[in-house]
């Protein structure tokens, strides 16, 4: 009886810890992300305002040049709120998937382009085409994520790269994002997919986008993780592969 007793009061213990740990992580993530919300909204607003001053006159170079800057404002704002909503509608079980055969080449056509005006490189992919299971909407937002963080924390001028090959698990395709800068110690790599989780060393939000696409590669069947050493990191998921004559 007392056995009993001391476990279940043991158990709640725990339980409150864990709520407590939860409510401060919370805490955490809102003041944070209140702070990169208000600094993309700062740019925007600041340079709007300078571009509606009377009789504020550039040349078309300066004026495209504060476009750039207000659209690349506004492109984190998006990005933000998208996964800020992601994470809800994740929590609430309001996405839902429809898997079917993805040719990565088809999303990397779209996206390479996209990123390469973005950061004035193009990401290094591979020539070769693979098909997978998977909602081809979420694949996409999951790889924009990875090569979006990618660059973003990339040392250097060296692109990130794309790659695929055969997962360790039968059937599957592993596709990874490589690129060269600061590895992660043991207790960042232990929260990098936390829902409220984020690294000490950066002031942005790379968990946030990262909980959404590890908790979308699991609902697609798949699993992921990180791999770092030797100054590179290297992002990793696995999805169902299909042939390319359609045969899984």
């Amino acid at each position: 009886m007392i056995a009993a007793q001391v476990a279940i009061a043991l158990r709640n213990t725990n339980a409150v810890r864990a709520l407590e740990d939860l409510a401060r992580l919370k805490s955490e993530f809102v003041a944070i992300a209140s702070h990169e919300l208000r600094t993309p909204l700062s740019v925007v607003k600041g340079y709007a305002r300078l571009l509606q001053t009377p009789g504020f006159a550039v040349d078309e170079i300066e004026r495209q040049g504060y476009l750039d800057r207000l659209y690349d404002g506004c492109d984190r704002l998006s990005k933000l709120v998208d996964d800020l909503l992601d994470l809800a509608r994740l929590d609430e079980g309001k996405i839902v998937l429809q898997t079917q055969d993805v040719r990565l080449a088809g999303i990397l056509s779209r996206d390479g382009p996209m990123l390469g005006d973005r950061y004035g490189r193009t990401p290094a992919l591979p020539r070769d085409d693979r098909v997978v299971r998977a909602d081809e909407a979420a694949l996409e937002r999951i790889l924009v994520n990875l090569l979006d963080n990618a660059f973003k924390y990339a040392e250097g001028d060296e692109p990130p790269e794309l790659r695929w090959r055969r997962s360790p698990r039968p059937g599957r395709l592993r596709i990874e994002v490589h690129n060269r800068g600061d590895t992660f110690t043991e207790d960042e790599l232990s929260r990098l997919f936390h829902r409220f989780g984020r690294l000490p060393r950066h002031t942005a939000l790379p968990g946030t986008g990262l909980y959404s696409a590890r908790t979308l590669v699991e609902q697609m069947g798949g699993e992921m993780g990180v791999e770092a050493g030797g100054g590179r990191v290297a992002f990793w998921f696995d999805l169902p592969a299909t042939a390319p004559n359609g045969k899984h």
